[in-house]
């Protein structure tokens, strides 16, 4: 069985809010690490996201978006993800096309050319 961690590890904080209507959910993701590239403008991703540019920022993006994912197929609706890099809060845009096209690539079957 195919579980969330497979794919998107742990989220830092994730602040679940029970709303009037329906249940809300808010990421935080905190990067450590030395370069923290915000666009990069010699490289893409892969398909199925070969239109994102291959930075940091897009990266975690990708992370924070297969969280909220996950988390609404719980009920919850995904309200917003910052990601915090050296005291800075940088808003990210949920990619959740994204994260469904990736999971009609990865569950497709596989054509053999014999």
């Amino acid at each position: 069985m195919i579980t969330w961690k497979d794919f998107a590890g742990t989220a830092d904080q994730v602040f679940i809010s029970e709303g009037p209507r329906q249940p809300y959910v808010d990421i935080l993701d905190f990067k450590f690490k030395g370069k923290f590239t915000i666009d990069n403008q010699f490289a893409n991703f892969k398909a199925p996201w070969a239109h994102l540019s291959e930075s940091s920022l897009n990266e975690a993006a990708l992370q924070i978006s297969f969280y909220a994912y996950f988390l609404e197929q719980y009920g919850y609706k995904f309200r917003f993800g910052v990601v915090k890099v050296n005291n800075r809060s940088l808003p990210i845009k949920y990619l959740k096309k994204e994260i469904e096209a990736f999971f009609e690539d990865f569950y497709s079957p596989v054509i053999s050319l014999d």
